[in-house]
């Protein structure tokens, strides 16, 4: 009954107030107060009564009205509908926000195919787009809405059913080396020892685990509107395990240990006590410099890079290699570790000269720094203290990884942060570690290996990445234009295009978060417009 009359009267104040703003001339100021004292109740229905504010957050964050607006333009209602979901997105648990997400929409099929001859219209001749669009009537008149009947059909069946983008990259078949994405952050702290700062590092990852899976890292917000998080939860202890025909994502929740790699010879590190507790960061340090000693001191040629190479063969080839490494009950023991584990931590002695070089090693690694291409989250960790990341892609999105860097680096400055405290609360726990080892020594595994090692070479060969730093003005130049800096760089390809391909333009790719929606991803549209083409011909 309290919940009914909370929900009732919430709603009965969202609808006074916009009853008010649009049948009054109700000036700026006024409109704000309303709009506040709308958000002020849905905050204290969600903080009091819960049900209340769940039901509340549902109806808002379902209203999607504002996507179809244009660049700068929106309603007051858009804006009221903004305070009040912001004001709820950041009181509600991570938990309680994710599961009222809604699903990504089916868009209308009319919808779609207008959309289409939009884009289209902007890249092809008169002639072509006049057959487009009858190829497009047909289309719409004939098997359109058989096809979009099925699609319909299996959303009702699984609401989230166009919220799993990862199924298709789970099913290539070709290496992951260049389907991966990689991290890189400027070295700009104090310059320390690796050691020093892959511990650090490595305290600061174990805490940000802690706090996604305790719902204790809030909501990402994009102005009023709470991301769907679950890529989050993904990226710690997460492996993609390769399968004949689609690969599958085991994740092991609140994972306790970590794989370090030093000199080619991985350790399994416990980092997590059972009732919570983690070491230290000078705990940390201690055991990579013995790790370091150990290492060096061992007369066993490691195996773990060359194992590691056959991650970075096409998916059957692995599977197939995969399945045979099982059979013996040690290295299942082994590969189990390693996949199971939190992430992988990677030291070198190495300290490329530049971006470029530090790019390479991060999406390829290198003799010195393997990687282990199906983990969700790997880190190299140079000689001079400056580290890369390296993401498995079916796991997650670049822009997730963007998130922890910068949450570890305004931790890593000392400024104040939920990763900063729970790093310097750290501590009771002593961390242990145990060396992997794979039983690979026989004729046979030999040569498999050897041609792996020799296939991963080569990709690294082909692998060309050079970086370029503009510097002669940044973003907030043109933000003051008006304008963004992708729609700058969609610019900047076009025009590189038209010249390069003597007046052709083209589809370019743009980035779409469909993160809005539970479970949704970064999409890709490969779009190009009528006014885009018309400046970058005026500009050539």
């Amino acid at each position: 009954m309290t919940s009914w009359i909370a929900t009732s009267t919430g709603a009965v104040c969202l609808a006074a107030a916009a009853v008010v703003v649009v049948q009054s001339d109700m000036s700026s100021a006024s409109f704000f107060v309303a709009s506040a004292a709308c958000t002020a109740f849905l905050a204290v229905a969600t903080a009091l009564l819960g049900r209340a504010g769940r039901a509340a957050f549902r109806r808002l964050v379902a209203y999607h009205g504002w996507l179809c607006r244009k660049h700068g333009e929106g309603s007051l209602k858009d804006m009221m509908w903004a305070l009040a979901l912001g004001g709820l997105g950041r009181l509600l648990p991570w938990q309680t926000y994710q599961a009222l997400l809604p699903p990504v929409p089916l868009v209308d099929l009319d919808f779609a195919v207008d959309a289409f001859l939009d884009t289209m219209a902007g890249i092809v001749e008169p002639d072509v787009l006049a057959e487009l669009v009858a190829a497009a009537e047909e289309f719409k008149c004939g098997v359109g809405p058989e096809l979009h009947a099925e699609l319909e059909r299996r959303v009702a069946d699984d609401p989230l059913y166009l919220s799993r983008p990862e199924q298709g990259a789970l099913r290539h078949r070709t290496s992951l080396l260049t389907m991966n994405y990689y991290g890189y952050l400027e070295h700009c702290f104090p310059k320390t020892t690796a050691c020093r700062r892959t511990a650090l590092t490595i305290g600061l990852l174990m805490a940000l685990q802690d706090a996604i899976e305790t719902g204790r890292l809030g909501p990402i917000m994009v102005g009023p509107v709470p991301l769907c998080n679950e890529q989050h939860e993904r990226m710690f202890g997460t492996a993609r395990i390769p399968k004949p025909d689609i690969d599958e994502l085991r994740h092991v929740p609140r994972s306790p240990n970590v794989i370090v790699v030093v000199a080619g010879v991985a350790f399994e590190v416990a980092v997590l006590s059972r009732d919570g507790r983690r070491p230290s960061v000078d705990d940390l340090e201690a055991l990579l410099v013995e790790l370091r000693e150990r290492a060096a001191a061992s007369t066993t040629p490691p195996t773990y890079a060359a194992v590691a190479s056959l991650t970075a063969l096409p998916r059957r080839e692995w599977a197939a290699a995969r399945e045979d490494l099982c059979s013996d009950p040690h290295n299942a023991s082994v590969l189990s570790a390693i996949e199971s584990a939190a992430f992988v931590v990677v030291i070198t002695d190495d300290a490329p000269a530049n971006v470029s070089e530090r790019s390479h090693v991060a999406l390829a690694g290198s003799s010195s720094a393997p990687l282990w291409f199906d983990k969700s989250l790997e880190m190299i960790a140079f000689g001079d203290g400056a580290t890369v990341y390296n993401c498995e892609h079916a796991c997650s999105d670049g822009l997730v990884l963007a998130d922890f860097q910068e949450l570890l680096a305004v931790a890593e400055f000392g400024a104040p942060s939920f990763l900063r405290d729970a790093l310097e609360a750290s501590g009771g726990f002593a961390p242990t570690a145990r060396m992997l080892d794979f039983c690979v020594s026989d004729g046979q595994w030999k040569r498999t290996l050897g041609k792996a090692e020799d296939a991963l070479a080569a990709l690294r060969t082909d692998l060309d990445i050079r970086h370029m730093s503009f510097t002669d003005f940044g973003s907030d130049t043109i933000k003051a234009l008006g304008g963004s800096t992708d729609s700058l760089i969609q610019v900047a390809i076009q025009l590189a295009y038209l010249r390069d391909s003597m007046g052709w333009t083209g589809f370019t790719v743009e980035a779409v978060t469909k993160r809005f929606f539970r479970g949704g991803r970064v999409g890709s549209v490969y779009s190009v417009t009528r006014a885009m083409t018309d400046l970058v011909h005026a500009t050539h």
